[in-house]
């Protein structure tokens, strides 16, 4: 594939930024990787692909029926660390957006066509948040993220 393909791009761009963060994070024992959210993670840490929008604006549609489509790609980053002091989260804050920014430097500097899935991908909006779990033992980050990808639809 070549960021142009005759359907959606949009399954292959999802698997295709899981596979990223996985290269991007290889040898980071610690994380899980999921391609859904799912519970209970196993690692104090995970990234998993969530939600997805894709839009294709009709304005753009080619004499031979292509159309540019924008793949909006959702992913959730957590960290846990135990104990909830200021150190803590400050710690647990810097380890989520740690992940993060090794994924986004991987994909910007190494991946940006997602292994050849869509034209280019860069990083979207983020949102982040943090709590201290349930029995106090720790303090959790989680950071959601997009990355936005244009891929090309066109007949084969």
């Amino acid at each position: 594939m070549s960021g142009i393909s005759s359907a959606s791009g949009i399954l292959a761009a999802r698997s295709a930024l899981l596979a990223a963060a996985k290269a991007a994070l290889d040898g980071q024992t610690d994380i899980d990787f999921y391609s859904g959210w799912q519970y209970p993670v196993t690692q104090p840490n995970w990234v998993a692909t969530t939600d997805v929008h894709a839009d294709m604006d009709p304005a753009n549609i080619g004499p031979r029926r292509s159309q540019d489509e924008t793949i909006t790609l959702g992913v959730s980053i957590g960290a846990w660390l135990p104990g909830h002091t200021e150190d803590d989260i400050v710690a647990a804050f810097e380890r989520a957006f740690s992940i993060l920014n090794t994924i986004q430097t991987h994909i910007r500097t190494e991946d940006i066509t997602l292994a050849d899935t869509v034209l280019w991908c860069v990083p979207g909006a983020t949102d982040s948040d943090g709590a201290v779990d349930e029995d106090g033992s720790g303090y959790q980050v989680e950071i959601a993220t997009t990355f936005v990808c244009q891929h090309r639809v066109r007949a084969a």
